[in-house]
């Protein structure tokens, strides 16, 4: 479990460090997603920070509580 937490770590660091170089002007990029909805660089980073800190507390909990997990996994 550690070197899979180790290895999203990272992966996620690598991530942030990508958006922090995007110029400001940059987020307003719009995309489409599926379905046909468009959505903003900007809007896209702060729902994987959302997401991100959402599985965050989800690995908090498992290791505070030995391996169990209160909450549904996604």
């Amino acid at each position: 479990m550690a070197e899979i937490v180790a290895l999203w770590r990272s992966l996620n660091k690598q991530i942030a460090s990508v958006l922090s170089h995007i110029p400001t002007e940059k987020y307003m990029y719009q995309f489409e997603l599926e379905g046909g909805k468009f959505v903003s660089l900007e809007w896209l980073a702060k729902d994987y920070i959302a997401h991100l800190e959402h599985h965050i507390k989800q690995i908090d909990a498992q290791l505070s509580l030995g391996g169990k997990v209160n909450e549904k996994r996604t």
